[in-house]
């Protein structure tokens, strides 16, 4: 069925994805941010980096994307993660924020992981996650051209919905490998003075896996290749590859391409031994791009050096 919304502006096209994408119950109960910079905040998809060494105490990022669209998505990243005094265990937790037009979701996590030698030179961490989800759609402000589609009869008000997730992480010299599944539950959505809750109203799992090494090319210089794919009932997978320089462990310089349609560039710069600034900048490919300022991320990362050594890495891989 196809579905007509202009926002204010008239602005056919991204209206149609925006409503597809983020507010059909079918996909925004499962929505994630995937984030330019997301070595830096890999424990809100995956909880098994919970606490280890390269990971920063506190990370805030913020995501303006497609700026100078009315209603373009935004997002919210916070989280703080600490090793426990074994070496073995993390505990942290992680708040997100993404709104995009009359569409806005909230999470809250707590994280735990645990990590157990499997020799000399390879390590397995596993993660667990749980915490709640809010959601809020107020679909009243849209004009529908196609009328009565009940999806689109009673707003969604801060709806919440309890959630699990889990991964696990697994190293052996420079090379990694991720396995993670942010949400487990599949949880059931239904507007306000809605009965209606069938397969439509549903979540998908979304299952994420990730790979990458770290080459040292030089003495103070070295090479991070990663590839990250998403998979989720009903969609095309979701592929990122991406490519950064790391030079004597203060600054990183790195390219992301992702086969649906985008390509950008990051940067991240250690002005002291426990203070990280960085900033990214994505251009879409998939559209005409002249329309938008493009996809602006910054973040800021804090290392308390609690309970652990000077960090190894500000990105482990």
């Amino acid at each position: 069925m196809t579905i007509m919304i202009w926002t204010k502006k008239y602005i056919f096209g991204y209206s149609f994805i925006i409503l597809l994408v983020l507010v059909s119950p079918s996909v925004f109960s499962q929505q994630l941010p995937v984030y330019i910079m997301q070595a830096l905040v890999r424990p809100g998809v995956n909880p098994a980096y919970t606490g280890l060494d390269g990971i920063y105490d506190m990370v805030l990022l913020t995501r303006q994307q497609w700026v100078g669209i009315e209603g373009a998505p935004r997002s919210f990243y916070l989280a703080s993660n600490v090793p426990l005094r074994s070496r073995r265990a993390g505990v942290g937790f992680v708040v997100q924020n993404q709104s995009s037009g009359p569409y806005m979701q909230s999470e809250f996590f707590l994280n735990y992981s645990y990590t157990v030698n499997i020799s000399e030179m390879s390590t397995l961490s596993f993660g667990l996650r749980g915490g709640l989800n809010s959601y809020r759609i107020i679909v009243s402000d849209l004009r529908v051209i196609d009328q009565g589609d009940y999806l689109f009869e009673n707003d969604v008000k801060n709806l919440i919905r309890l959630n699990f997730g889990t991964g696990i992480h697994y190293t052996v010299r420079n090379y990694f490998v991720d396995f993670s599944v942010p949400l487990l539950l599949r949880n059931e959505f239904s507007a306000e003075k809605s009965d209606k809750v069938g397969k439509e109203n549903k979540g998908d799992r979304i299952f994420n896996i990730q790979t990458g090494a770290a080459y040292q090319v030089i003495e103070g210089f070295a090479l991070r290749p990663a590839l990250a794919v998403w998979f989720a009932k009903g969609t095309p997978p979701l592929i990122d590859i991406r490519l950064s320089t790391e030079i004597q462990d203060v600054v990183v310089f790195g390219l992301a391409y992702r086969v649906s349609g985008s390509f950008g560039g990051y940067f991240t710069f250690n002005i002291l031994d426990n203070l990280l600034l960085g900033y990214a900048y994505e251009l879409p490919l998939a559209y005409d791009y002249h329309l938008s300022s493009g996809t602006h991320e910054v973040v800021l990362g804090l290392d308390f050096q609690l309970f652990k050594r000077k960090t190894l890495s500000p990105r482990r891989f």
